[in-house]
């Protein structure tokens, strides 16, 4: 009896969760438009930031907690009219942390900072037919209060994400 009990809630839960999946409000015979993230390859050096590559892929981007105050780089995804579709930030790619043991101390970490003169770094973004640019600010930590510096325009890249894709 408990088995059959068992059974029959874990059908109804399958059912309900499917019905939310496909989504219940969409008309009969019609299924949603995956969703796509943009994987944009970026190059960054003492000149600023440019497009290397831009991929889609079929999925959904997970939002992370407060991003845009974790890096110190911050960007912006524009739509044509200027406004912010979207916005978060990375550390800086030209700054890498070394972990390693401690050769005269074994079982101890220590960390170096190590700053190198160019990198590829990688930036996901919601797919949108909307999007026009992305702008990269650094972020000013100087006072105490993370804020953008807005005249510290690292690169604005305009994004063409019909043509520029790689499938």
């Amino acid at each position: 009896m408990r088995l059959a009990i068992g059974y029959i809630c874990a059908l109804i839960l399958l059912l309900t969760l499917s019905t939310v999946a496909v989504g219940k409000d969409m008309p009969a015979g019609e299924s949603a438009a995956p969703e796509h993230i943009v994987f944009l390859t970026l190059h960054a050096d003492s000149t600023g930031i440019s497009l290397v590559r831009a991929r889609s892929v079929e999925g959904i981007l997970k939002e992370r907690r407060d991003s845009s105050q974790r890096g110190e780089i911050y960007y912006e995804v524009e739509s044509r009219d200027g406004s912010v579709l979207a916005h978060g930030s990375v550390n800086n790619p030209l700054e890498k942390r070394l972990e390693y043991e401690d050769p005269y101390e074994p079982g101890r970490l220590r960390s170096k900072l190590v700053s190198l003169q160019e990198t590829d770094f990688v930036v996901r973004i919601a797919h949108r037919i909307e999007i026009e640019s992305i702008s990269f600010y650094r972020i000013d930590k100087s006072n105490g209060k993370l804020t953008v510096d807005r005249g510290n325009l690292l690169g604005k890249i305009r994004l063409n994400l019909e043509s520029e894709m790689e499938r």
